[in-house]
């Protein structure tokens, strides 16, 4: 149960943080082009 909670708490994060590196290597990306 408790890798879930450790799931919970630190996956969101985690997930919004890859969320904004694609998002700004997108935008190199983008640039580079």
């Amino acid at each position: 149960m408790w890798e879930s909670k450790f799931f919970d708490k630190f996956g969101k994060e985690r997930i919004a943080y890859i969320f904004i590196l694609i998002y700004k290597i997108q935008n190199y990306i983008k640039l580079a082009l």
